[in-house]
């Protein structure tokens, strides 16, 4: 099986013919370990890491993450369809609060170096394209759980119907709820001087 990629150069071609250093996550690949984020698959390339601050997800290349910077030089793509903040130009929504569920990605390319000629100016240090399957290719419906450690529960229903005419239509809902950890205790910090 030849192996496509569109991000590359903004038309579909064999990953060989790529005009650029690509990565592919495949499908296979993420249900196969299991990957529930955009983040938990990211931290599977090739120099590309994840940190959290217990609010947000952020993404660093070779070391190159600066403090506050929010995702700002990554593009992150739905389909070809950038997904950055059109205020601030951050794209910085890599865990549970990436607007796509992980059930409907095909794969996802991942382009190193920047790519302001074909996209604009976020992708400095990478595109990343988050391609999903087509109607066609997805089951009728299907519902999904999920429960985690510290009260961590996901729900998720995906419906598709033909419309006729050669049109479909494919429906996608979640609900997530995190409870985490309700206190963290740092007995070092319990001092009457730190109050």
């Amino acid at each position: 099986m030849q192996i496509k990629v569109e991000a590359a150069s903004v038309h579909e071609q064999s990953l060989e013919d790529a005009p650029a250093s690509v990565s592919i996550i495949t499908q296979d690949e993420i249900r196969k370990y299991g990957y529930r984020t955009l983040a938990e698959a990211l931290s599977s390339a090739r120099g590309l890491y994840t940190a959290s601050d217990r609010s947000f997800i952020y993404g660093g290349v070779r070391g190159f993450s600066l403090p506050g910077d929010f995702g700002e030089r990554f593009l992150v793509m739905v389909n070809g369809h950038n997904m950055a903040d059109n205020v601030l130009g951050e794209s910085s929504r890599f865990g549970q609060d990436f607007p796509l569920d992980m059930s409907l990605v095909k794969r996802i390319e991942i382009v190193r170096g920047p790519s302001s000629a074909l996209y604009g100016t976020s992708g400095i240090f990478l595109t990343i394209n988050v391609v999903t399957f087509s109607s066609e290719e997805l089951n009728a419906s299907e519902v999904r759980a999920e429960v985690g450690s510290l009260g961590e529960k996901k729900f998720q229903a995906t419906a598709c119907m033909s419309l006729g005419h050669r049109a479909t239509l494919l429906l996608s809902g979640s609900l997530f709820n995190d409870t985490g950890q309700c206190a963290i205790d740092l007995p070092e910090d319990n001092s009457p001087a730190t109050n």
